[in-house]
């Protein structure tokens, strides 16, 4: 369905849907709201001006951020690291339209993966967008995101770099802390 209006009052619009023969059984909606759609999701640019924070002198520290990396090698996998972040929703900015009765957040995480000469060896990251309806907002500020990542990484030293972006805010939480991957035991 297109609506042929395509003034976006954010009035409601009734919708009536009909078939033939009439011995069918139609289940739809009575209408919706007339509003805008979203902006599109930025399918990778989310991550520029979360690296850009990171390489920032002093780290960002503007809510609390929990990141981690763990060493849980298993026979087939010597080099499992399980990577970690989490952070409250309530840390985060919201764009609240009146208009349309709704909220929007948008977050990102980027974890940046070195070796012991500082190359990069692998980046992993993720963006969340909130949105729901404004009357939700305080129960949406209770929740937490949490971001997991499996990588598979050679024996080494590595510096896990992690930034959690808040978009709406324009600011965010870097943590660095240093990750060790043992060389794989003999036997199993």
């Amino acid at each position: 369905y297109a609506p042929a209006n395509t003034v976006f009052d954010g009035k409601f619009r009734a919708i009536r849907v009909a078939v033939k023969p009439q011995a069918l059984q139609v289940f739809a909606r009575k209408g919706y709201r007339a509003t805008p759609r979203p902006a599109a999701i930025d399918a990778g640019g989310y991550e520029a001006p979360a690296l850009g924070l990171l390489d920032r002198a002093p780290l960002p520290n503007a809510f609390p951020v929990h990141a981690a990396g763990f060493s849980f090698p298993e026979p087939a996998r010597p080099g499992l690291t399980p990577v970690l972040v989490q952070v409250s929703t309530a840390a985060l900015r919201y764009d609240v339209d009146r208009m349309q009765a709704g909220y929007t957040g948008r977050a990102a995480i980027v974890v940046r993966l070195r070796d012991g000469r500082g190359r990069d060896v692998q980046k992993l990251s993720q963006q969340y967008v909130l949105t729901g309806e404004a009357s939700d907002l305080e129960a949406a500020k209770r929740g937490r995101i949490l971001f997991y990542r499996e990588v598979d990484l050679p024996p080494g030293v590595y510096t896990m770099e992690t930034i959690v972006y808040d978009a709406v805010a324009g600011q965010g939480s870097a943590r660095v802390a240093t990750l060790t991957v043992p060389p794989a035991g003999p036997g199993p």
